[in-house]
C-alpha cells in the first residue's frame, strides 16, 4: 500500500501542481494582459503627446511663415516708401538744378547783354568823337587852305597834327602817319 498511497501523493503533488501552474499561468497571463494594457495606454499616450506636439509644431511653423511673410512685406512696403521719398527728392533737386541752370542762363545773357550794350556804347562815343575830330581837322584845313590863298608870300605851314585819342581808348602805334580818309591837305 505504500506503493498505492504514494502513487495517491504523487497524483496529488501532479495535480496540485497543474492547478497551482494553471493559477500561475492564469495569473501571468493576467499580469501580461494588463502590462500589455499599460503599455498600450501609454503608447496611445504617446501617440496623441507626439500628435500634439506635430500639430503645435505646424501651427507654429505656419505662424512663423506668416510673421516671415508679414515682416516682408512690411519690409518691402518700408524699401518702396524709401524709394519714393528718394526719387521724389531727386526730382525736386534736378527741378531745382533746372531752375538754378535757367536763371544762371538768363544771368549770363543779360550780362552779355549789358557788356554788348556798353561797348556798343563806347563805340559810338569814339565814333562821336572821332567824327568831331575830323570835322574840326577838315574845318581847320579849309581855314588854312583859305588863308594860303589868300596870302602874298608862300610860307610852309607847319605839319598838320593828329587829333588827341579820346579817352578810353587804345594808345596810337607809333607806325608811319597815313592821310586821313583820302584827304589831301593844301601842302
Amino acid at each position: 500500500m505504500a506503493t498505492r498511497q504514494e502513487m495517491q501523493n504523487l497524483a496529488q503533488d501532479i495535480i496540485g501542481s497543474y492547478e497551482a501552474r494553471v493559477e500561475g499561468i492564469a495569473g501571468l497571463r493576467g499580469d501580461v494582459a494588463s502590462q500589455r494594457q499599460a503599455a498600450q495606454s501609454q503608447q496611445q499616450g504617446f501617440r496623441e503627446a507626439h500628435q500634439d506636439m506635430a500639430q503645435r509644431q505646424r501651427a507654429d511653423l505656419a505662424q512663423g511663415h506668416a510673421d516671415v511673410a508679414a515682416a516682408e512685406a512690411e519690409r518691402k512696403a518700408d524699401v518702396q516708401t524709401w524709394m519714393e521719398q528718394v526719387t521724389a527728392a531727386h526730382q525736386d533737386m534736378a527741378q531745382q538744378q533746372r531752375a538754378d541752370l535757367a536763371q544762371g542762363h538768363a544771368d549770363v545773357a543779360a550780362a552779355e547783354a549789358e557788356r554788348k550794350a556798353d561797348v556798343q556804347a563806347w563805340i559810338d562815343q569814339v565814333t562821336a568823337e572821332h567824327a568831331g575830330a575830323q570835322k574840326e581837322w577838315r574845318d581847320m584845313e579849309a581855314t588854312l587852305a583859305a588863308k594860303r590863298a589868300h596870302s602874298a608870300a608862300p610860307a610852309r605851314a607847319p605839319a598838320p597834327m593828329a587829333p588827341a585819342a579820346p579817352e578810353g581808348a587804345p594808345p596810337r602805334s607809333k607806325a608811319k602817319k597815313r592821310p586821313s580818309h583820302g584827304h589831301r591837305s593844301g601842302r
